[in-house]
């Protein structure tokens, strides 16, 4: 279990929401759902699911100090709207929160508008903090754990996000002016620190291997058979 009196991120779970990229009276537009309400999430931290309520945002969007920022990869040196200058807003429905960012004549911006139009973008996340006494937890069948948030305390960005926190995510990306369509692929996410540690093991057995033909030579040496000194040690490497 995380620790929630400390600032969570979380990746946008389904793969039916949009994310767009438009433009309006020559202003680049970025809009979808960062979240939606009572969809239980996959697994997190291998230990529990969680679900968002509506009304969780409530006091936060009521706030007269309401900071968040639009950013990429969850980056606050890469902000791109913001509720302070009113280039960013948001918004509780029955779905979920919607943002909605007006984005700067930056190259930053005009890079994230293009490949959130192209596809190459298609995944959202929000980081927030929740309240003390604003989530409950009850155990399941399987061991794991059910966290319902209840209630947020504050509230810190909206993200477009390259590289999903969590495998098997996608949305699609609608950009063009004429509204069409474009669907973006699942992708694999392959966790390159486990694969590394199974390359190393790999290696490993290897090298016994190694070292038993190794023996097995010397054996031979004994009876007046040499080696192959051409042999050579093969090793997996991770590109």
């Amino acid at each position: 279990m995380p620790k929630y009196n400390e600032l969570q991120q979380r990746l946008l779970d389904s793969g039916n929401l949009e994310v767009r990229a438009i433009e309006e009276e020559g202003k680049k537009i970025i809009e979808g759902y960062a979240l939606t309400y009572n969809t239980r999430s996959k697994l997190l931290y291998n230990s529990f699911y969680e679900i968002i309520e509506p009304g969780a945002f409530d006091d936060v969007l009521r706030s007269e100090d309401l900071d968040v920022v639009y950013t990429f990869n969850h980056s606050r040196d890469i902000v791109m709207g913001r509720t302070k200058n009113n280039t960013l807003s948001l918004r509780s429905d029955e779905k979920g929160l919607f943002f909605r960012a007006m984005l700067p004549d930056t190259s930053d911006a005009r890079d994230m508008f293009t490949l959130i139009k192209e596809g190459y973008v298609t995944e959202n996340s929000f980081a927030f903090m929740p309240a003390k006494d604003g989530y409950s937890q009850k155990r399941l069948d399987d061991g794991t754990d059910l966290v319902t948030i209840k209630k947020v305390d504050k509230l810190q960005d909206v993200s477009s996000v390259v590289r999903p926190a969590y495998p098997n995510t996608s949305v699609k990306a609608r950009a063009d002016e004429e509204g069409e369509e474009k669907e973006v692929e699942e992708t694999v996410v392959v966790n390159k620190a486990k694969l590394s540690n199974l390359i190393k093991e790999i290696n490993s057995l290897i090298e016994i291997e190694e070292e038993v033909v190794v023996e097995d030579a010397v054996e031979e040496k004994s009876e007046d058979s040499k080696p192959d000194k051409n042999k050579k040690k093969k090793f997996l490497k991770l590109n």
